[in-house]
Parts: structure tokens; sequence; C-alpha cells
């Protein structure tokens, strides 16, 4: 998995997406109605070793996950912050 195409893939879908080239992060938003980040939709992708962890909060409380499979982490991220239409 790259940064590049995880972030080309969450944006095409509707996040917003910023990388962190010097620190292999991705970061992504759910999108206000304003277009802004929504406030508390806050995670990201950190790839260290071709070990790829997507960390999200729980109130204050980072959570990781794991994954090897770009789809099943676009899977993760679209279940867990879903789009609004």
């Amino acid at each position: 998995m790259n940064l590049k195409t995880l972030e080309d893939s969450l944006h095409k879908i509707g996040y917003i997406t910023q990388i962190h080239e010097s620190i292999n992060s991705l970061t992504i938003a759910l999108p206000d109605i304003d277009g802004n980040p929504k406030f508390g939709s806050n995670s990201r992708i950190e790839i260290d070793n071709n070990n790829v962890s997507y960390i999200f909060y729980t109130g204050q409380i980072p959570v990781e996950k794991n994954f090897d499979d770009e789809k099943k982490l676009i899977e993760f991220i679209k279940q867990k912050f879903p789009i609004e239409k």
C-alpha cells in the first residue's frame, strides 16, 4: 500500500485527505456542510516498514488497528466514518 493511492481512493469517495510525507502519514476527515473537516472525525493512516496502521479516536483514547489489505482498510474507514449524503 502507498499513501498516494490511499489518498486518491478516499478523496474520490468524499473524504478530506492530507499526506504528511515526512512521517509517512495520511490524515483523513469527514467534510462538514461547508467542506471543512468535521469536528471529531479526524483519523490517520501510518505506514512504517510495510506495517499499515489506522488510528482513530474513541473520545480521547486513540485506537490503533492494523491492516494488510487496502480494500479492507477502506471498507473499515467507510463503516467507522460513513460519508453523509
